[in-house]
């Protein structure tokens, strides 16, 4: 008896595995039907559609983020802080500031991991 795969179930296995054996591993099918999955239209507009979701949910926190530490950073910019308050939110600034540098990192790696994705869907 032949399983049925949601295309999304797929998708999701591709997108959240970090190769697509394992990805072909975590839906316990075969090379050969993983393969002819991975040809259909709908395999290929899943990853699309929830990889474009992805993109735009990291996209609206890194906004959100970047928005709410350049407020602390212009609040020290000013000065509007007593000694104690002004280290303390000069090491938030800082925690934030690597909080964006490491979201920015993760967002390059999925929009590489994205086109990457894309190119094999494509390909096929």
């Amino acid at each position: 008896m032949t399983k049925t795969l949601d295309p999304h179930q797929v998708a999701l296995s591709i997108l959240s595995s970090a190769t697509l054996e394992e990805a072909r591993s975590k839906l316990n099918i075969s090379r050969t039907k993983f393969w002819q999955l991975r040809q259909k239209p709908e395999i290929k507009n899943a990853l699309n559609e929830i990889s474009s979701h992805i993109y735009v949910e990291n996209l609206a926190t890194v906004m959100h983020d970047t928005s709410e530490n350049l407020s602390i950073l212009k609040n020290l910019a000013h000065g509007n802080f007593s000694d104690n308050q002004k280290a303390f939110v000069q090491l938030s600034a800082c925690k934030y500031l690597m909080e964006i540098a490491s979201k920015g990192y993760e967002l390059k790696t999925l929009r590489s991991r994205i086109a990457n994705l894309e190119k094999i869907a494509n390909a096929s």
